[in-house]
C-alpha cells in the first residue's frame, strides 16, 4: 500500500581515510556530533515495509535530499501518495514547490518560518482556545488515562506566498499542543539555566586566578557560556573592582523566562491534504498522520541494531553504493515478514515489537 509513505533520515558512521570519496565525508548526526559518514534515506509504507533506500553524501543538508527523494516518488508512486516527512523538509520554499508538483505531505514547520506569530494570528486566545484532541501513543495505550500525554489542537488555513515563483499556495496548519512536549521543553530550558549558572559560578570562584585575571578574559568566557537560546533569560555583568579585581553577576529575568515559556509543547504541522470524503479534514487526522513517523524511525534502529550489519572495509563509493543496496532488500524482505505475521495474527492479537502496532 503506497498511499501513505514515511520518509526519514539516518547517518551510518565510517571509519578510515576515504579519500576523493563523493559519499563518505564529515556531518553532523543525531546525536550532535561530527564524524565521517554517509547519510541514507529511507521510505517506508505505513505497514513498515521499506520501498526506497538510498545513500547521501555525509555533510550534505537534509532539505535537498527530500526533495530530490520527493521527485522519484512523484514518478514511481500512485497519484494521490501521501509524504510523512520531518523538520528538516519544512522550509516554505520546500513546501511550496512540493505543493506546485501535487505532492500531498505531513511536515512539521521549521521555527524560523515564523509559524509562532501565525499562531497569534489565526488563534487570538492563544493556547486555551485549542480543542483536545483525542489521541494516544501507541507506547501509552496501557497506561491509566491521567498518566497519558494530553495533545489539544486547531487546524487553520493560511496562504503561503512562494518567493521563488510568486504563486500563492493555500495550506491548513495544524497547532498541536503537547503536555509532554511542554514538560519536555521547560525541562530542557532549566538545565540550560542552571549548567551556565553553574559554569558563571565557576568563573566567579576563579577571580583573579591565572584564567580570570582581566575583564576581557572573563566577558570572553561569558560569551561562550551564555549561548543565544538563553541570551535574554539571564543578564550577567562584569565589571573591576577597586583594586583592579574583575566581578562577575548574574541573575535570571523572570519576565522573559515566563514570555519564553508562553507557547511551551506547541509545534505546527503543515499540510495541503483534501478533505476526508463527507467531512471536513480536522487537526486530529493531521495529528494521527504525522504521528505514524515513529513507523520509519523503528526502520533505522532495525538497520542499526536487529540487521547485525558486520564492519567491512569498503574500497570506493560504488561498494558503498553496492552495501546499501543490500541493506535496502534486507529490510525490504524483514518489513514484508513483519507485515505478513501482523496480518495473520490479525488485528485483535497484541504482539509488541511488530508493526505497525495500531
Amino acid at each position: 500500500d503506497l498511499s501513505r509513505l514515511h520518509l526519514d533520515m539516518t547517518a551510518v558512521r565510517f571509519t578510515g581515510g576515504y579519500t576523493g570519496s563523493a559519499l563518505v565525508a564529515k556531518g553532523w548526526a543525531a546525536d550532535r556530533t561530527i564524524a565521517r559518514q554517509v547519510k541514507t534515506m529511507q521510505v517506508s509504507t505505513r505497514a513498515g515495509v521499506t520501498v526506497y533506500y538510498r545513500g547521501h553524501p555525509g555533510g550534505s543538508n537534509e532539505a535537498p535530499c527530500f526533495a530530490d527523494t520527493l521527485e522519484r516518488i512523484r514518478e514511481l508512486a500512485p497519484p494521490g501518495v501521501v509524504c510523512v516527512i520531518d523538520s528538516g523538509f519544512g522550509h516554505l520554499s520546500k513546501l511550496c514547490a512540493a505543493d506546485a508538483k501535487g505532492l500531498r505531505f505531513v511536515v512539521p514547520l521549521r521555527a524560523d518560518t515564523g509559524w509562532a506569530g501565525w499562531f497569534a494570528v489565526d488563534v487570538p486566545d492563544g493556547l486555551p482556545a485549542l480543542e483536545r484532541l483525542n489521541h494516544c501513543p501507541q507506547r501509552e495505550r496501557r497506561l491509566p488515562e491521567d498518566q497519558r500525554t494530553v495533545f489539544k489542537g486547531v487546524l487553520r488555513q493560511r496562504d503561503i506566498a512562494d518567493d521563488d515563483t510568486g504563486a500563492t499556495h493555500q495550506l491548513r496548519i495544524a497547532y498541536i499542543w503537547s503536555s509532554e512536549e511542554a514538560a519536555s521543553v521547560a525541562d530542557a530550558r532549566e538545565r540550560a539555566l542552571s549548567t551556565a549558572e553553574a559554569a558563571l559560578a565557576r568563573i566567579r570562584n576563579g577571580l583573579g586566578g591565572r584564567h580570570y585575571k582581566t575583564k576581557k578574559q572573563v566577558d570572553d568566557r561569558v560569551a561562550k557560556i551564555i549561548g543565544h537560546r538563553i541570551a535574554e533569560l539571564i543578564t550577567v555583568t562584569t565589571g573591576i573592582d577597586a583594586h583592579g579585581k574583575p566581578t562577575i553577576a548574574w541573575h535570571r529575568n523572570p519576565q522573559a523566562i515566563t514570555s519564553a515559556s508562553t507557547l511551551d509543547g506547541l509545534y505546527a504541522l503543515a499540510t495541503n491534504l483534501p478533505d476526508p470524503p463527507g467531512r471536513d479534514l480536522t487537526a486530529l487526522d493531521v495529528l494521527d498522520t504525522y504521528k505514524d513517523q515513529w513507523i520509519v524511525e523503528q526502520r533505522h534502529r532495525d538497520l542499526k541494531q536487529t540487521l547485525h550489519v558486520r564492519p567491512i572495509f569498503l574500497h570506493n563509493d560504488d561498494r558503498i553504493h553496492a552495501l546499501i543496496a543490500i541493506i535496502g532488500i534486507a529490510l525490504l524482505v524483514y518489513g514484508l515478514i513483519e507485515a505478513d505475521l501482523r496480518a495473520a495474527l490479525g488485528p485483535d492479537t497484541p504482539l509488541p515489537g511488530i508493526l505497525p502496532e495500531h
